[in-house]
């Protein structure tokens, strides 16, 4: 597979993960708008995602940029990729370069790093953003990427994720645990 056509999972609200092949080169508009369940996607390195492709999804916690990621608008430096997901957590983008925004303004084919629409709605501002180390300042200063409430290198970045648990009215409360990818320092407190 090596695109993904505009609207093709559109209001998809059973779907909650995605595993795209490292073939992908492109997600259509609106791909996957509304698919309120889906919470983590990654997206292989080249791919361009086009207006709206994720926007709406509400459950949307984690986000896996690959290397050379590529945005396209519509008009004006609107890519609203992610637009409306308002419970994105981590985003990690692997490029050491800023992703580029490509859009049509008078007709004429622009490119640019910064983009003030690819997160609207999305309170990045309570997220997290992990960047390749060499690339720190670049995202740290640029839009939209510089919106994010902590912005972390790679080589300080553990991402640890808090197990879920239920329990019935009036049993014990159970052992709280995590999982992390990485080695950590240090054992995170779980409330």
């Amino acid at each position: 597979m090596t695109s993904i056509d505009r609207y093709a999972f559109w209001l998809c609200k059973a779907l909650t993960n995605i595993d795209f092949p490292n073939s992908l080169t492109s997600i259509g508009e609106k791909a996957f708008n509304y698919c309120t369940n889906l919470s983590s996607i990654t997206i292989p390195d080249g791919a361009a995602i086009f207006n709206e492709a994720f926007s709406s999804c509400s459950n949307l916690k984690s986000i896996n940029l690959g290397s050379g990621i590529i945005f396209n608008g519509i008009s004006g430096n609107n890519s609203n990729a992610f637009t409306d997901c308002e419970s994105i957590e981590v985003v990690t983008c692997r490029s050491a370069f800023l992703p580029e925004f490509h859009y049509y303004q008078y007709g004429w084919p622009q490119t640019t790093t910064t983009n003030d629409n690819l997160f609207s709605n999305s309170e990045v501002q309570y997220a997290t953003l992990i960047v390749p180390d060499e690339a720190y300042d670049a995202y740290s200063t640029t839009a939209p990427w510089s919106e994010f409430g902590t912005i972390l290198k790679m080589s300080e970045a553990s991402v640890v994720t808090a197990n879920s648990y239920t329990r019935e009215y009036g049993d014990p409360n159970p052992t709280f645990e995590y999982t992390s990818a990485q080695t950590l320092n240090g054992a995170p407190a779980i409330s």
